[in-house]
């Protein structure tokens, strides 16, 4: 089925988003956080009825949310994800922010993999830390993990490590074996892998996209994923992402996780990102 995704400039210049309000009348904005594309039928009728029924209050029960994601995941990645190994928040950036406050002490170091999303400096400023920079190889044709470098780190005592998977911005998706070798380090060293999946469900066919924490026993004990249905469905106004655990030792590592953290996550973002995960693949697939 083919979904009409065009939105005539007229009706974008209408919008009242970051993206068309930041500069002047005459500039045509470029940045790609928002897409200039008609919504998902299923967001649309999920945000209509929420309104219909003035239903504006904080967000309630998350399990609808848990188990369509892990639906989602189960058919696009082969990946089965627990209600018990998923918290919500607001976003990505919350998510990851609030672990590493969990993880780091101020002055400790994260490993970063630059060219990669600026943002990523600004949240260890937040908490405090401090980046190792371990540039990708071959940034020209995608970028891959130098993971001599990272053991190096890794060596000198660096216990986290921030990785982009798929990588922003040269779009590169780690393969397995690349992932298999990383947790392999990251397990020798005592280290945990925050993985920022947020692209994930936007990857193409020929780059087929394995969850970091599911690559390996290793990965699994390692790692912690971040997701959100924001990029993929343009949700990002919204506010809700899920951080998946999958091992205890890594769910002990963020036991502390604050409770209140879930009331961050926004209503209407768990209402919306729903109906994506569950009835909103088909337009995915024609999006991509």
């Amino acid at each position: 089925m083919s979904f009409p995704l065009d939105v005539p400039l007229g009706l974008l210049r209408a919008r009242r988003s970051a993206k068309w309000t930041t500069y002047a009348p005459d500039v045509l904005p470029l940045p790609v956080a928002e897409m200039d594309v008609r919504l998902a039928p299923a967001v649309s009728r999920a945000l209509q009825t929420a309104v219909d029924l003035s239903d504006s209050g904080y967000a309630g029960d998350t399990g609808g949310l848990v188990d369509a994601f892990a639906g989602f995941a189960r058919r696009r990645w082969q990946w089965h994800v627990a209600p018990t190994e998923v918290r919500t928040c607001a976003d990505v950036a919350v998510g990851v922010t609030e672990v590493l406050r969990l993880l780091v002490a101020p002055g400790d170091r994260v490993v970063l993999m630059p060219p990669v999303y600026p943002p990523f400096w600004h949240w260890l400023d937040a908490v405090g830390a401090r980046p190792v920079e371990v540039p990708l190889r071959d940034v020209a044709t995608g970028g891959r993990l130098d993971l001599a470098g990272i053991e190096r780190a890794l060596e000198a005592g660096v216990r986290v490590i921030l990785l982009c998977h798929p990588h922003n911005p040269t779009g590169r998706v780690h393969d397995v074996a690349e992932l298999r070798a990383l947790a392999q380090l990251a397990d020798e060293h005592g280290a945990l892998v925050l993985s920022d999946e947020i692209h994930a469900p936007l990857t193409f066919a020929q780059s087929r996209f394995h969850p970091y924490v599911t690559v390996s026993v290793e990965a699994a004990r390692t790692g912690i994923a971040f997701h959100s249905a924001s990029k993929a469905w343009n949700l990002a106004g919204l506010k809700c992402a899920l951080v998946v655990a999958v091992h205890p030792q890594a769910q002990q590592a963020i036991s502390a996780w604050a409770p209140e953290l879930a009331y961050g996550t926004g209503h209407l973002g768990v209402l919306t990102s729903t109906a994506a995960y569950r009835h909103g693949e088909e337009w995915l697939d024609d999006l991509v």
